[in-house]
């Protein structure tokens, strides 16, 4: 199964061929407290926050938590474990 670094760079290509950028949180950064999504990436359809997860593992109940208050604030915000799945929460 890929790691968390592969399923990350996967995307982190793939977003760039689309036009798009993928940011990391600095650690001093407010968003960057346990629980919050790994990643805003940023493409010609939207802004999202994601939460990359090595394949076949799921996040944690505070991720999940997170996640649901960032859409339900009319946000954009999903967990991935791999490029496949990333592609198919952007429709």
């Amino acid at each position: 199964m890929p790691r968390e670094n592969k399923v990350i760079s996967d995307i982190s290509k793939w977003v760039e061929e689309q036009g798009g950028k993928i940011y990391n949180y600095p650690v001093s950064c407010a968003f960057a407290h346990e629980g919050f999504p790994d990643k805003i990436v940023i493409l010609p359809v939207g802004t999202f926050f994601v939460e990359v997860k090595a394949t076949g593992e799921e996040p944690r109940p505070n991720q999940l938590a997170i996640i649901k208050q960032i859409n339900q604030a009319g946000g954009r915000a999903f967990w991935t474990d791999s490029l496949d799945n990333f592609k198919l929460n952007l429709l």
